[in-house]
């Protein structure tokens, strides 16, 4: 599975992590994993920030691998 979160973020004019990071009023790590596609450790109301943040479904903000 591949994170579609940067691309996404980069729709909405968000070209770091630290903007990110103000827009889900998370830490600067969290934005950074997240950016980064590393969100094998990230909180369930994590996700649900982000895909609230994008308007979509979490399972939205990943493309499978075929």
């Amino acid at each position: 599975m591949k994170s579609k979160i940067k691309e996404l973020a980069e729709t909405r004019n968000l070209e770091t992590p630290q903007a990110l990071s103000h827009e889900l009023r998370v830490s600067w790590a969290t934005a950074k994993q997240l950016w980064d596609g590393d969100v094998s450790n990230t909180r369930l109301g994590t996700m649900f920030k982000v895909a609230n943040l994008f308007d979509c479904k979490i399972e939205d903000l990943f493309e499978v691998n075929k």
